[in-house]
């Protein structure tokens, strides 16, 4: 009597549906991975835009402040 290979048996069909569940949580994992790393990439890029923003206030204020006595000095001087 000749086997028929074609035949799928529950034994297959569990062992086949075991190793795509499994391929599926690996390549879940690899991605989820990856995307906690650009993750972090966009936190770092985001905290530096704070400390930047932070920096030039603090730049512009200074500014500010040195306008303001370089216009007192101009007005005393010219009088």
């Amino acid at each position: 009597m000749k086997q028929n290979d074609d035949i799928a048996t529950k034994t297959y069909v569990k062992q086949v549906a075991d190793n795509l569940t499994e391929q599926i949580k690996q390549s879940k994992d690899e991605t989820l991975t990856r995307l906690d790393k650009i993750l972090g990439l966009f936190q770092k890029l985001d905290d530096e835009k704070t400390v930047m923003a932070y920096r030039q206030r603090e730049h512009s204020d200074q500014l500010e402040v040195h306008e303001n006595r370089i216009k007192s000095l101009e007005t005393k001087f010219l009088q």
